[in-house]
């Protein structure tokens, strides 16, 4: 993505970096619910960067104008079981709708939360992550901090198909419930899903469709509470909605544990072609009475290469 595979070039360049730290860092929650800076050293070396560079306090600073795909994961560690809520947040402004993710602590375990999105940024942007606890006023450490940042489009007033490069991020943000007929059934996620950076890609009823012929990326990460210990299952619907359009890939597995908030994602590759249909949808595999909750829902789809 970074060198946009011959698709004819971004006009500014090619961006890209990794960022990691292992140190154990313990976050103070302030009262009533507001964001605070992860602070931490974020590490990198010279050949895994380029036009991006890390700054004090665990920021990480971009050279050049851009779509950027971001795709973070943190491990946390908290004697309670609270809710959270991280988000990417530039220049210390507000956190940005698109990057939120919301998480369990899992009492006394170590868990891992991960999360993706497109975000814009200008030269000298300084990209932050941020978090709040959404139960009380609880602490949480934090270790095992990574950040992956890629150059993925160019900034521009127009959507024609000029550069070939061609992204979208789409997240729901309702609170409905997710409910099945059947079990063992895919059901294509019917909810109204909000748009953020498209570039050459359509949602026409919260869907995607292609308009250029390519190699996809598609990283798709969900949060979700319901019914205790249902085995949920995510999938990806080609051109229809019904079931006998899942495709047999990419598919993930994960379980409600006590029917409190858990996450879980996929990320893949797919060949498409102009007007093909991607649906996202979701298996119930142990009842069908077992409804589903999302607190977060974040999908990313990229042309990375063509056919």
């Amino acid at each position: 993505m970074a060198v946009n595979y011959n698709l004819s070039g971004f006009t500014n360049g090619s961006a890209y970096g990794y960022f990691y730290s292992n140190d154990l860092v313990v976050v103070n929650i302030i009262e009533g619910g507001q964001y605070v800076s992860i602070v931490n050293t974020l590490t990198t070396t010279s050949n895994l960067r380029t036009n991006i560079d890390s700054e004090d306090a665990g920021a990480v600073l971009t050279e050049l104008s851009g779509l950027y795909y971001v795709k973070y994961s943190i491990s946390t560690q908290q004697n309670n079981s609270d809710n959270f809520e991280i988000a990417i947040s530039i220049n210390d402004d507000a956190p940005l709708e698109n990057t939120k993710c919301v998480f369990n602590s899992k009492q006394n375990d170590e868990y891992t939360t991960t999360s993706s999105c497109i975000i814009k940024l200008n030269s000298s942007g300084l990209l932050r992550l941020k978090i709040k606890n959404l139960t009380d006023n609880s602490n949480i450490s934090i270790q095992d901090i990574n950040i992956t940042l890629i150059r993925v489009g160019d900034v521009s007033s127009n959507n024609t198909f000029a550069s070939g490069d061609a992204c979208t991020n789409l997240r729901y943000s309702g609170t409905d419930n997710f409910s099945f007929a059947e079990a063992d059934v895919f059901y294509p996620f019917a909810f109204q899903l909000d748009e953020y950076n498209n570039k050459q890609i359509l949602s026409p009823s919260n869907n995607i469709k292609i308009i250029q012929n390519g190699f996809y990326l598609i990283d798709w990460n969900i949060s979700c509470s319901g019914a205790s210990n249902q085995d949920l299952q995510m999938g990806l619907m080609f051109n229809g909605n019904s079931t006998t359009n899942i495709l047999p890939y990419p598919r993930q597995k994960f379980q409600l544990k006590g029917g409190s908030l858990f996450q879980s994602g996929f990320t893949s590759i797919i060949n498409l072609k102009t007007d093909d249909q991607i649906y996202f949808a979701l298996a119930n595999n142990t009842s069908a009475s077992g409804n589903a909750k999302f607190e977060s829902f974040s999908a990313v789809v990229i042309r990375v290469g063509n056919i």
